[in-house]
């Protein structure tokens, strides 16, 4: 199935459309005979596919809305399913030079990292790139309620990194080694996390005790091809042990990175 996703909207083939549309007839009449349990009174049953594919192939517009001969139909996806698009869609993002020069650099976070976290259903790691990287609250329905929960600077995003290492004294990603990643350091008291709740499913919450959060980044450099405008691609990020010492950077700091760029 061929499809072109442009913002809340759409667009595939006719024959495409018209697959869709015996797929929901049939799921239709099937669920029209499926009871809920305990019920017994035949009660429909629909899955969240079901509302999906519902809404492609019943509400359509522009081209083809009443042909089914033409090359292509435009449909339009139903308004809950808007804020699941929303928050997989994560902006540039601003990091501190690793040259150490003061100024901040235009990065991009991963799309493959983002889609293995969106197929994992792991919220919360998409929750934190939100709030760590992208420095903003996820675009997701109610989050205005817990807006107010979230301490002034709790979040410590990328501009507020308290240290910068070049290389990973281990292999990163598909790379045999690691030595040209750059790693920042960050000192969050607070996070976002998953919430299983129907009212919002995201949440505030005290960062993992004795820990940072490393930032990882591949810089322009190392990027086959290169991308025009962008110092860099964010590969991931994670909480991990703190020093016992320097509790503000990482467990043996250094012998875990290859080189010390700066420490604020």
């Amino acid at each position: 199935m061929r499809a072109k996703l442009t913002g809340a909207r759409i667009t595939v083939s006719a024959r495409t459309a018209i697959r869709l549309r015996l797929w929901v007839t049939l799921r239709w009449r099937r669920a029209s005979h499926v009871g809920s349990p305990g019920t017994g009174n035949g009660a429909r049953r629909f899955t969240l596919r079901n509302i999906i594919y519902i809404w492609l192939s019943l509400r359509q517009t522009g081209p083809g809305r009443n042909t089914a001969m033409s090359s292509s139909e435009t449909v339009v996806i139903h308004p809950a399913l808007r804020g699941r698009i929303a928050w997989i869609d994560l902006p540039l993002v601003k990091v501190p030079d690793p040259a150490g020069h003061g100024t901040l650099l235009t990065a991009k976070i991963s799309d493959e990292t983002i889609h293995r976290l969106y197929r994992a259903n792991r919220k919360t790691g998409l929750w934190q790139a939100w709030g760590h990287l992208a420095g903003e609250l996820p675009p997701i329905p109610n989050i205005s309620i817990i807006r107010g929960t979230v301490p002034k600077g709790g979040l410590s995003g990328l501009d507020l990194a308290v240290a910068c290492f070049k290389g990973l004294n281990r292999p990163h990603r598909n790379e045999s080694d690691g030595q040209s990643v750059i790693t920042y350091i960050l000192n969050p008291t607070h996070t976002i996390a998953m919430h299983s709740s129907m009212v919002c499913v995201a949440r505030v919450a005290p960062a993992p005790s004795n820990t940072v959060l490393a930032v990882y980044m591949r810089p322009q450099d190392a990027l086959h091809p290169p991308l025009d405008g962008i110092s860099g691609i964010i590969t991931g990020w994670e909480f991990i042990p703190a020093d016992a010492d320097a509790v503000s950077l990482p467990e043996d700091f250094s012998e875990r990175y290859g080189e010390e760029l700066w420490r604020r």
